[in-house]
C-alpha cells in the first residue's frame, strides 16, 4: 500500500441519507465501538483496497451515540478477503492494541476467524434488512443496534464477548480491542491502535510478522482518523511529506 495523497473524510450525520448499502463479506472493513448500557456502534468503512489512503471519520458519530464522555468505549476494526463459501481464505485484518504485531498464521487457523468476521457483518445486514433488534440507521454503511444477550444476538458486542473477549469467540490469536480510558474525554492524548494484515500461509517455520497497514486513531474530542502506512520502497521520498501530513492532522484536530 501507498502513502496517502489526501484524506478521505467521512461527513457528519446529517449530510446523509438513511441507507445500508450492506457489508460485503469479502473485502469490507468494519469499525466497532461498544460501551456498557448503550448501543453499539458499527461503520462499514467499505473496502480494504482504500486503505491506502488517509480517512477521517467525523467525531458527531461518537458523540452523538455516547455523548462528549468517551471514556470506557472498547472498540476495534476488522475485515476478511476470501469466499465464505470456500476453505481458500486468503487475509484477514486487525487491530492491535498491542506493541508486538500479530502473526500470520495457516489459512485453515485464519479461516476460523475469517468465518466468525463474515458471521458477523452478515449478521448486521440481516439485522437490517429484517428491522430487528432495535436497529438504527444513522447514516450511509453507518447504523446502531442494541445488544440484546441471546443466542440471537447480532451486534458487534455479541461478535467480541461471546465465549471470548475482543477475539471473535477464541477463534484469534489475541484481543483485537482497545479501551478508552478513564479521563480519556479530558485528556490530551490520542489513543492509537496498530492496523495489520495477516496472510495465510501453510510453509514450515516461524510465519513471520503480519503485515502493517496503517493506524487508527481516536482522538479525545470523538474525531477517529486512519493513516496508512508507506510501502518501504517509498519511506526515503515519502518521509518529509507525510511528517508535514501527521502535523497538518495535529493542527486540524485543535481546531
Amino acid at each position: 500500500m501507498g502513502p496517502a495523497l489526501a484524506a478521505v473524510v467521512v461527513a457528519p450525520v446529517a449530510m446523509f441519507a438513511q441507507t445500508w448499502v450492506g457489508y460485503n463479506n469479502t473485502q469490507d472493513i468494519m469499525l466497532g465501538f461498544r460501551m456498557a448500557g448503550k448501543p453499539d456502534l458499527v461503520l462499514d468503512l467499505g473496502s480494504y483496497t482504500t486503505f491506502n489512503s488517509a480517512k477521517t471519520i467525523n467525531a458527531s458519530y461518537l458523540t452523538g451515540v455516547y455523548g462528549s464522555d468517551l471514556d470506557g468505549i472498547s472498540w476495534s476494526a476488522s475485515g476478511t478477503i476470501g469466499d465464505p463459501n470456500s476453505a481458500d481464505w486468503k487475509s484477514i485484518f486487525a487491530t492491535d492494541p498491542i506493541t508486538t504485531a500479530w502473526q500470520n498464521k495457516s489459512s485453515g487457523i485464519l479461516g476460523q476467524t475469517s468465518s466468525k468476521i463474515v458471521t458477523f457483518g452478515g449478521n448486521l445486514n440481516t439485522a437490517v434488512s429484517l428491522s430487528l433488534q432495535n436497529v438504527t440507521l444513522l447514516a450511509n454503511n453507518a447504523l446502531t443496534i442494541v445488544p440484546s444477550g441471546s443466542s440471537l444476538d447480532k451486534s458487534y458486542t455479541y461478535a467480541m464477548t461471546h465465549t471470548g473477549t475482543g477475539n471473535f469467540g477464541g477463534t484469534f490469536q489475541g484481543n483485537i480491542e482497545s479501551t478508552l480510558p478513564t479521563g480519556f474525554s479530558a485528556g490530551a492524548t490520542d489513543q492509537q491502535m496498530s492496523f495489520y494484515e495477516l496472510k495465510p500461509t501453510d510453509t514450515t517455520g516461524t510465519p513471520g510478522a503480519a503485515t502493517l497497514v496503517g493506524t487508527f486513531d481516536v482522538a479525545p474530542n470523538g474525531t477517529i482518523t486512519y493513516t496508512p502506512t508507506p510501502e518501504p520502497s517509498t519511506y526515503a521520498l515519502a518521509g518529509l511529506a507525510f511528517l508535514g501530513f501527521a502535523g497538518a492532522r495535529r493542527l486540524v484536530r485543535k481546531i
